[in-house]
This record gives C-alpha cells, sequence and structure tokens, in this order.
C-alpha cells in the first residue's frame, strides 16, 4: 500500500476557481467519505493538497478520487493528480496518476 496525495492546481492565470465537492471511493466505486467540509476557493494559479496517509487501506488498490468545481465566469480546467509515494522516507515505489475530466456543466 502506498500514500496518496490528491493535488489540485487552478492552472488558470487570471480566473478564480471553487472547489465544491471532493469524494473518495474505494476501489469498488463506494463513497467512503468526502475529503471537504465546506467549499475551498483556489485564487489564479494556487493549488491544495489532501491526503490519504498510508495506513489507511479503506479505498484498496484502485481507489478513485472525483473532485468537481465551478467558477464564476469561464476558467480553464484544473488539473488533478494524486501523487502515490510509498512514505518511509527512503527509496521506494512512487508514481503520479493525472485526473480526467468526466462531466462538464454549463451554468444556465
Amino acid at each position: 500500500m502506498l500514500a496518496a496525495t490528491l493535488a489540485i492546481h487552478n492552472v488558470d492565470p487570471d480566473t478564480p476557481i471553487r472547489l465544491t465537492s471532493v469524494e473518495y471511493h474505494g476501489e469498488d466505486g463506494t463513497l467512503l467519505r468526502s475529503l471537504l467540509d465546506t467549499p475551498r476557493d483556489l485564487a489564479p494559479l494556487q493549488s491544495t493538497t489532501v491526503l490519504i496517509p498510508i495506513n489507511d487501506t479503506s479505498g484498496g488498490v484502485g481507489a478513485n478520487f472525483l473532485a468537481e468545481w465551478s467558477s464564476e465566469q469561464p476558467a480553464l480546467s484544473p488539473i488533478a493528480e494524486a501523487i502515490m509515494t510509498s512514505g518511509s522516507g527512503g527509496p521506494g515505489p512512487s508514481f503520479t496518476s493525472r485526473g480526467r475530466v468526466i462531466e462538464r456543466r454549463v451554468a444556465e
């Protein structure tokens, strides 16, 4: 098992965004928990992270994050990436996994 850090980067140099939800799902798709208590505003080029520690095995090896965001004006989609590390401070496996947009909604 590895520790997982989800990093969400607002890559728009001019427009703030609001993270409205970050969920952690197990490898079977079950919602395990919400990782945001309240929406979080990200200024242009600002990033935020959430950590799933190495001793949390609830998600299994195929766990997923699902993030939702919004903006008052058109903005570039943020980049979400999971950084997986052995967490031991010494040599060990590590890798990143880039997120994908799975749905787009336009305000009416």
